[in-house]
């Protein structure tokens, strides 16, 4: 809707009188009509701001120093050689949870109340293109083609009453999901 209401604006503002034309009844047939121009720009390429706002997004600064982030975010409620945990993300979203490798962020994470599934899927399909599915695994990307994606964000239910929403680079290392895992069972 929101994409319908923006191409119908910018055409109307591309409607242009020729110069030295007034505007008239139009009943005139020497009149000189007026010039449309449409310029048409496909749907990809026009940023949509997301509805939803169920949690921050966390930081996916890949590459940023641990001692950055925590600069930035604050003392972590608990933290391992591998990773950090914030807790009170939101109320929707407890925990967020950073790992590490080599000292450089590697991996997000985020722990969404499983009463927020519906919340939690208008959430990710306004940001992210639904990609896979591999198992009780569900893959997204952050852009329209797979080739040129930044981001890789995955998603499972796990036994207990969260749902696990994890950010990794593109192409990532094993070890990175794994890690987050390792710091999601932590709070289990």
């Amino acid at each position: 809707m929101k994409k319908t209401v923006i191409f119908f604006v910018a055409t109307v503002c591309l409607v242009s009188c020729i110069p030295g034309e007034t505007p008239g009844s139009g009943d005139s047939q020497d009149e000189p009509k007026p010039h449309l121009k449409f310029a048409i720009v496909p749907a990809d390429t026009l940023d949509a701001e997301p509805l939803s706002d169920l949690y921050p997004t966390p930081v996916l600064e890949f590459g940023m120093s641990k001692t950055d982030l925590v600069h930035r975010l604050g003392i972590p409620e608990r933290s391992t050689k591998d990773g950090i945990i914030y807790a009170n993300y939101s109320k929707a979203a407890p925990y967020a949870m950073y790992v590490f490798e080599n000292e450089k962020l590697s991996g997000a994470g985020v722990l969404v109340c499983s009463s927020c599934t519906k919340s939690l899927a208008a959430y990710l399909v306004e940001r992210y293109r639904p990609v896979s599915r591999e198992g009780e695994h569900y893959y997204f990307i952050n852009t329209p083609s797979e080739q040129k994606s930044a981001i890789r964000v995955a998603l499972t239910l796990g036994k207990t009453k969260y749902w696990s929403v994890m950010y990794m680079p593109s192409s990532p290392d094993p070890v990175i999901s794994s890690k987050l895992s390792a710091l999601m069972h932590l709070l289990y």
